[in-house]
């Protein structure tokens, strides 16, 4: 590293501990981008040590930039057991990133937690490692969830994992129910359309499609119905 790259690094370190929180927040990101793996613990003694948390998510998101996959006991670590909810939801969402089969039980582990916003982000996690090794967890945990946002979540995996086990529950306890909430019928006629199931299709064509339902494949985001009907076709 050149001395202007190291006067860089350092001016921005120094910013890490500024009385700005927003600065400190901002010194953090930038660390993720440039600093090296001499200065990654401190940006781990930050990430418990700061009193802001916005500054202490950062810090954890750009400890694990620096590292990658050496960061993986620290981001697990603090996924189980950080005081900071919004740290711990930083770090599993790390974990989905990191991708690495080593992630997978700890994983699961999180996902026994009764916790809504937990369970919630293990799910997007796991959506986002891209493997179906977790259809059997998710769908056990959809059928005894009363959570809208985990049941909508688990749906969208189970769809993107074409895990087909599901297809009568789904009908059953979503599709077909009168009175359901416009993204559970959404999100559920988004996975039968998935396995071609006619009344799933003919729904995603009519205009009273939940707008806010997007799933997203191979960083694509597709909404509304003709969005999801496209998406569905590339499962």
């Amino acid at each position: 590293m050149n001395q202007g790259n190291n006067d860089k690094l350092s001016i921005t370190l120094s910013r890490l501990y500024s009385q700005d929180a927003n600065d400190r927040v901002k010194a953090a990101g930038e660390l993720g981008e440039i600093g090296t793996p001499d200065i990654a613990h401190k940006l781990l003694e930050v990430a418990y040590q700061d009193e802001a948390s916005t500054v202490r998510q950062m810090a954890i998101q750009s400890y694990s930039e620096i590292l990658g996959l050496d960061s993986l006991d620290e981001i697990i670590k603090s996924a189980s057991t950080h005081f900071d909810d919004y740290v711990k939801l930083y770090s599993i969402m790390i974990m989905g990133r990191l991708g690495t089969k080593k992630v997978y039980q700890p994983l699961l582990d999180l996902l026994s937690i009764e916790d809504t916003k937990i369970q919630a982000a293990v799910i997007r996690s796991m959506i986002h490692i891209q493997t179906n090794e977790f259809a059997q967890d998710i769908f056990d945990l959809l059928k005894k969830s009363n959570e809208t946002i985990i049941i909508r979540n688990c749906i969208e995996a189970l769809s993107l994992w074409k895990f087909s086990e599901a297809i009568n529950f789904i009908e059953e306890n979503y599709f077909n129910v009168k009175q359901i909430d416009s993204e559970l019928k959404t999100i559920s006629a988004f996975y039968l359309s998935v396995f071609k199931k006619k009344y799933g299709i003919k729904f995603l064509e009519q205009n009273d499609v939940d707008q806010f339902v997007r799933v997203n494949i191979n960083n694509i985001t597709y909404k509304g119905g003709n969005g999801l009907l496209e998406a569905s076709k590339l499962i």
